[in-house]
């Protein structure tokens, strides 16, 4: 029996804490482009220790995403979104209060490895409340209600840190953390009958996957091309803007704001297209533009003026959320309710440990400690051949449900484990 059918269930209430609390990792991840930048000039950190900052959040991020997936597909919702929302709020108290680079480090990692876990919980909670074709609706809604979250931590964000600093306002940050664990402990509930049943180890749930060309192919085309804009734009933007370009504080928030608006955009437009036109066209047309544009960034990179490189970013922000709730809608197409937190999990282990935390790091190693503007071309054209081989990994997957994926599959799975229990409980005896 499920929660659903013992308790009275809020819906809207459910839904608005969701996306409510995507909106936090997206503030979180849009920050890190912004922070980095202040940090980088009131602690008078260089390039290596601004990549330290921006890879703690990128590696703990990867980290976390596998057993993140595991865990979303056995465990309660409720009871992982309150929690996690403790830890955050832990985390940004440490950043805000110790006055210490090492400490302001460790408080990251506290709060990215809390908050990497937040899409995989909502986007398979959703699933487990909507049909497939209902799924692409919500979910593309819900990652567009989170990117106001991305907004905030534009200008909003640097006008904030400028009236109240940047420690009283991570201290606020940790009051609105709480109070999310708050709302999901009185909102959410599960329907328990779409869970794992807990007799299927994660090791046999991963194995199932891994069995599957598809799922590579996907997980692989993903990291290579899925993770440019987050690299491009919310990773390494404020730094490159401001410090490789000069561009002021404020003009390159408000450039990296209209990004975001722009991408808001396009995941609304997705949820109004995205009956009509299948996932895979949607996924290869959007990553096709943000490799062109930045094929752009690399070959023009000081020969543009600061109105054209907002246009840039605000065609790769429409096209990202186009292109990431396209992703998501492919990824349903492909597995059942019962294996999505792990196929998540593990996608994304894989897109933010090669595509993010790795090519972080290597981002740091281009960019000089003077943070000279050939660093940023040098580190461009890198992301530029990546983003092209993860387009032509994603041109070659066949969509549709993967073999040993479906919903039934899992089923099976859960018979068998349950018949070996059963038979082993019997030779005990």
């Amino acid at each position: 029996m499920s929660e659903s059918t013992t308790v009275k269930v809020n819906k809207v209430g459910m839904y608005i804490v969701l996306f409510l609390a995507y909106a936090m990792v997206n503030f979180h991840r849009y920050a890190t482009s912004m922070t980095a930048s202040i940090l980088a000039t009131d602690l008078a950190l260089n390039a290596g220790q601004v990549a330290l900052y921006i890879g703690v959040y990128t590696w703990c991020n990867a980290i976390m995403q596998l057993p993140a997936g595991l865990i979303t597909d056995r465990i309660s919702a409720r009871k992982l979104l309150s929690i996690i929302y403790l830890l955050a709020g832990g985390g940004l108290l440490l950043m805000a209060y110790t006055k210490s680079f090492p400490l302001i480090l460790v408080g990251r990692g506290v709060l990215t490895a809390a908050v990497a876990c937040v899409f995989n919980i909502c986007s398979r909670h959703i699933a487990s409340w909507e049909s497939a074709d209902g799924y692409k609706r919500v979910n593309s809604m819900f990652m567009t209600a989170g990117k106001i979250g991305g907004l905030v931590a534009t200008t909003p964000l640097v006008l904030m840190i400028g009236a109240v600093g940047w420690d009283n306002t991570f201290g606020i940050i940790a009051a609105a953390s709480i109070l999310v664990a708050v709302g999901a402990w009185i909102f959410v509930r599960d329907k328990k009958e779409t869970l794992q049943k807990k007799s299927i180890s994660p090791v046999a749930s991963m194995k199932q996957l891994s069995k599957n060309r598809g799922f590579w192919i996907y997980c692989l085309a993903g990291a290579l091309v899925g993770m440019t804009v987050p690299m491009v734009f919310s990773a390494w933007g404020g730094t490159f803007l401001v410090q490789g370009l000069g561009v002021d504080q404020i003009t390159s928030s408000n450039i990296l704001m209209v990004g975001n608006i722009a991408s808001c955009i396009g995941g609304v437009t997705i949820a109004l297209v995205c009956k009509k036109i299948r996932a895979k066209p949607l996924v290869v047309i959007s990553y096709a533009v943000i490799t062109a544009c930045v094929a752009l960034l690399a070959l023009f990179t000081t020969q543009m003026s600061v109105p054209v490189y907002a246009v840039i970013f605000i065609i790769m922000g429409f096209m990202f959320y186009t292109s990431t709730t396209s992703v998501y809608a492919l990824m349903r197409e492909m597995c059942g309710v019962k294996f999505i937190g792990g196929f998540m999990g593990a996608s994304n282990f894989v897109s933010w440990l090669i595509g993010n935390a790795l090519v972080s790091t290597l981002w740091g190693l281009f960019i000089p400690a003077d943070f000279n503007i050939s660093g940023f071309r040098n580190a461009l054209f890198f992301q530029l051949i990546i983003s092209a081989v993860g387009l032509v990994g994603f041109i070659l997957l066949k969509p549709g449900m993967l073999k040993g994926c479906s919903d039934e599959d899992v089923v099976a799975l859960e018979e068998a484990a349950e018949a070996k229990r059963t038979a082993k409980a019997g030779r005990a005896e």
